[in-house]
């Protein structure tokens, strides 16, 4: 997922296939996750809807919802069909997700830094502990 969000970042297109199972009793969201939700970026997208290779006009077949990101199936059929949808990203929002994207990975290395840094700094007086109380030192006189 970090790998996509990073390679998505640097778009100003995205497309996503997501498998949702094919009952006409509710409406579906068509992303999971927030980075990249179409609903923030109006109604500029495509979709395309596949079911067991065969490609399904919106009439009779669906109805997608731009503005919400949903889509509701007309049909109930076993299994599940893939939905592909693309959308264009703002300028400015591309460039959000940039600094984005690197804010996290510069957290993710400063959380491993101070890890070490406390790994250390207990080795550190864990040892000179050891020392002052004499812990694996042999006492022997010579002749």
């Amino acid at each position: 997922m970090a790998e996509l969000s990073r390679s998505e970042a640097n778009q100003t297109t995205v497309e996503r296939t997501d498998s949702l199972a094919v009952d006409s009793d509710y409406r579906q969201k068509l992303v999971s996750d927030d980075d990249h939700d179409p609903t923030q970026y109006g109604a500029n997208g495509t979709e395309t809807v596949e079911y067991n290779g065969t490609v399904w006009e919106p009439e009779g077949n669906y109805t997608y919802y731009p503005s919400e990101g949903e889509i509701q199936f007309q049909r109930d059929e076993n299994g599940s069909a893939n939905v592909t949808y693309q959308y264009e990203i703002p300028q400015n929002q591309v460039a959000d997700d940039q600094l984005q994207t690197a804010t996290k990975g510069f957290g993710k290395i400063m959380i491993a830094a101070v890890g070490l840094a406390f790994v250390s700094l207990f080795l550190f007086i864990a040892g000179f502990a050891a020392r002052k109380m004499g812990v694996g030192q042999t006492s022997y006189r010579g002749r």
